[in-house]
């Protein structure tokens, strides 16, 4: 056998074998160049052997090197003694002694800790030409210490990679982090910048071609040594602590046992592994504790991943998903490359694979973990911090944080008071946010509905052909919404960045368009089109995505918030045409366009000016725990229930709309620039497909505060009951219009109840549309909503006529789905149960 021996625990030793990755060549580069760097990834990698032969080969080249391990140090010390044993570490690796590290702290003792730790720093760098090279080992111990002395220590490093031009010394140190943790939980104090300023080295399992050469002189007493080592990898897929053991079991076992052969690489992966107490091991037993980690809801959306992953779903691999990151560190689960396709989480190998198959279970589950003990660190934090709002909870977490409250008999005063100053600070925010949204929702309609006017009148002024296309090519972004939602979730783009680029493309297009006027026949009116048509593809769905994410899936509140997105969107569609007619009567084509760019501007503007309270709605925190197989099939029954039932509503609201009031469309109040007067842009600002925005304006604040008063008085009923009123008054109208024929006029109490169903139906389906999104599907299934109200009121365009067997059809249909969804109430509420509530199995 050869002279190498095979390690299986702890770090490397001189002789041991040791394969070559990639990280050990990018590694030893970014620290030959002085670069900061961090390892991170889950135990038994090689984290530590590979930190060992950098050491090796950088002291053989001249660089000083220190090691210390955060794990031996302790986290029940005062700051000033805990950076006096890391610098008494350092000294002691270095050959510098212990007086060295005394003189310096005494020297500087009216600094701060950190400051004085600094100090011994840079004058240890001044003790050599040489570079300085400094590994921190077991980064996760940062996780035990108080926050304040581990952001210190982190930004501290960080301010010595700053200040290189200030300090030429400086440029001769570099530090390098290896642990079990997130780049993000570095520095947990949101108010610091994050730790940015390392280059992160991936630890990728062993390749079979490296690892033959490393292996196989170990094994070169074992018959069939290249079969056994492949066969081997066929159960590890290159794990290196697993890898190293089953090499190190077969060959003992070649010193009794002749008889070697594949078969005994499944036996020893049974003794070993997965038979008996296999799953008791430690590395095992750290791998599900990492996996239920933490707050319950982080736990079970990292539970849900897994269980996805282990069904056989395509997930796609997000280097920056907080929720990817923590699954990858339990070690379950890696990045998986494809040729021509984008990386996909897979299941790691067939150990784990074995082990945490679909019978396995945590032995703590994550839906009744205890919050308590999480809970008293985030009140610790926020009273070290002297209650500072920047330390509540929020979203998910404050929602979770309430819930516990409901369940326990008494609370602590300081429990109470931090509660209170969470929901606090996190209902102000969300008005902000609320009022950003709205406010750019204004704007985006005054703008969008004077287009609508004003683009086949003008195209036609102008004489362009084909006029009646602008109304088609208006039309795509309803049917682009879905695969472009589909797109978007695949990508994982923030909504907010996709409605910017809306806005962008919307102003860019009016700019164009005013451009126009000056410059006919150039072509910027054909591309103003091109960027109208985009800007709506990417602003129409991720408006209301935003909306959506305001609350919790499960918040009640989402329909109060889409019934005030509903009244703006009409506001809007009522300002945008009459504003924009005055100035075409006051200045021509050139005012009313220049209107339309102006909104447009106006909305750009409010929103860019609120992004920054917007941007943490780029990775929503949602609680996405892994349902049960019937609930997944009661979720997947209610979503095509919504979908045939919006095609109908949208199908028969906008087909009676055009027979109550046939005069109302677009097309026919403005053939031309004659046509825009002020009495047909009262027409088309009153009536948008023959419903007013004014009867809107009027009843939704009479709604929203009818609802709340339930709210208060706790009967408000759930989305699907108010769908369910609002079809059913939808199906009175169109009997009435069957029975009464033409005879029937739009008077006001026609249009008060086809309003009163509209605003029933519409917010209410949008909430219950992104209650039935994870974040992961949230723009997909705005896309579809869309998509479901492009093709319905397609569908009522091709009506043209009083067909009384249609709207009979219709009439029924919205009456079946309004029995439809008041039988599913039940199932509704056992899919999304109330905060406290127990979710039914």
């Amino acid at each position: 056998m050869s002279g190498q021996k095979l390690c299986t625990f702890g770090g490397l030793k001189e002789g041991d074998v040791y394969i070559e990755r990639a990280a050990d060549g990018e590694l030893l580069a970014a620290l030959r160049r002085c670069e900061y760097a961090y390892v991170l990834a889950s135990r038994q990698t090689g984290k530590t052997s590979l930190v060992l032969r950098t050491i090796r080969k950088l002291r053989a080249e001249g660089v000083r090197c220190a090691k210390i391990d955060l794990g031996g140090l302790g986290s029940g010390t005062s700051p000033d003694a805990w950076y006096q044993t890391v610098a008494l570490e350092l000294a002691d690796a270095l050959g510098l002694g212990e007086v060295f590290v005394e003189n310096i702290f005494a020297r500087w003792s009216r600094l701060t800790p950190v400051q004085r730790f600094i100090r011994f720093l840079r004058e240890t760098i001044q003790q050599s030409p040489e570079p300085l090279a400094i590994f921190v080992d077991e980064v996760e111990g940062f996780l035990k210490l108080p926050m304040l002395m581990a952001d210190d220590f982190l930004a501290a490093i960080r301010s010595l990679y700053n200040d290189r031009d200030r300090e030429p010394a400086y440029r001769r140190l570099s530090f390098c982090l290896t642990g079990v943790a997130t780049p993000t939980e570095l520095i947990r104090d949101e108010r610091r910048t994050p730790f940015n300023v390392a280059r992160g080295i991936s630890l990728e399992d062993f390749r079979l071609e490296d690892a033959r050469a490393g292996f196989l002189p170990a094994m070169s007493e074992l018959p069939h040594a290249e079969a056994l080592l492949q066969r081997i990898f066929h159960w590890t897929s290159g794990h290196p602590y697993l890898t190293h053991r089953l090499v190190h079991v077969l060959v003992e076992r070649a010193q009794t046992d002749a008889a070697i052969d594949p078969e005994s690489v499944d036996r020893a992966v049974r003794d070993q592994f997965i038979g008996g107490l296999g799953r008791e091991q430690e590395n095992f037993l750290e791998a599900e504790r990492r996996l239920c980690l933490g707050q319950a809801h982080r736990a079970r959306q990292r539970l849900a991943l897994y269980k996805s992953i282990r069904q056989g779903q395509i997930i796609p691999a997000r280097g920056r998903d907080p929720i990817q990151l923590e699954l990858r560190l339990t070690g379950l689960v890696c990045e998986q490359r494809r040729e021509d396709a984008e990386p996909i989480l897979a299941i790691r190998n067939r150990i784990f694979a074995a082990l945490f198959d679909s019978s396995w279970a945590p032995k703590s589950d994550p839906g009744k973990l205890d919050p308590s003990h999480w809970m008293k660190e985030q009140i610790e934090r926020w009273q070290d911090f002297g209650r500072k709002d920047a330390f509540v909870l929020r979203g998910e977490e404050l929602h979770e944080a309430k819930a516990w409250a409901d369940r326990e008999p008494t609370l602590e005063p300081a429990a109470k008071e931090f509660l209170d100053a969470s929901e606090r600070v996190d209902n102000h925010e969300r008005s902000i946010r609320r009022y950003s949204l709205l406010w750019t929702l204004l704007w985006t309609s005054f703008a969008n509905f004077l287009l609508v006017l004003l683009l086949p009148a003008y195209w036609q002024n102008q004489g362009y052909g084909a006029p009646e296309l602008i109304r088609y090519l208006y039309g795509l972004p309803f049917i682009l919404s879905l695969p472009i939602g589909l797109l978007v979730d695949r990508s994982r783009l923030g909504p907010a960045t996709l409605l910017f680029g809306g806005l962008c493309a919307i102003t860019t297009g009016t700019l164009l368009l005013v451009g126009d006027r000056f410059f006919p026949h150039h072509g910027l009116a054909v591309g103003a089109l091109a960027s109208l048509v985009v800007g709506q593809v990417l602003q129409r769905p991720h408006v209301a995505v935003l909306v959506g994410l305001l609350y919790p899936r499960t918040d009640r509140r989402l329909d109060l918030t889409y019934l005030a997105y509903y009244f703006f969107v009409n506001l809007g569609a009522l300002l945008g045409p009459l504003v924009g007619a005055a100035a075409f009567r006051q200045y021509g084509w050139t005012g009313a366009l220049a209107t339309a760019s102006v909104g447009s501007g106006f909305a750009l503007y409010s929103f860019a000016a609120s992004r920054n309270v917007l941007h943490t709605l780029n990775f929503p925190l949602r609680s996405e725990p892994s349902e049960p197989a019937n609930l997944l099939v009661s979720q997947r029954r209610t979503v095509l229930l919504l979908t045939v039932t919006m095609l109908i509503f949208w199908t028969a609201f906008d087909a009676l709309g055009t027979l109550l009031y046939p005069g109302a469309s677009a097309e026919t109040t403005i053939p031309s620039q004659a046509g825009l007067t002020t009495g047909n842009v009262l027409i088309q600002g009153l009536s948008s497909a023959a419903i007013t925005p004014l009867f809107v304006l009027g009843l939704a604040p009479v709604l929203a505060g009818l609802t709340y008063l339930a709210r208060r008085l706790g009967r408000e009923p759930p989305a699907p009951t108010k769908i369910a009123l609002g079809m059913v008054l939808l199906s009175a109208l169109l009997f009435t219009r069957v029975l009464s024929g033409p005879a029937i006029s739009a008077g006001i109490g026609i249009y008060f109840v086809l309003t009163l169903a509209e605003l029933l139906v519409v917010p209410a389906s949008m909430a219950m549309a992104t209650a039935l999104s994870s974040s992961k599907i949230l723009s997909t299934m705005m896309g579809l909503y869309f998509l479901v109200m492009g093709v319905g009121l397609w569908f009522s365009d091709l009506y043209r006529g009083p067909a009384s067997s249609l709207l009979s059809v219709l009439a029924l249909a919205a009456f079946i789905c309004a029995s439809v969804f008041a039988l599913r109430r039940r199932p509704w509420s056992a899919l999304f149960p109330l905060p406290g509530e127990q979710r039914a199995e």
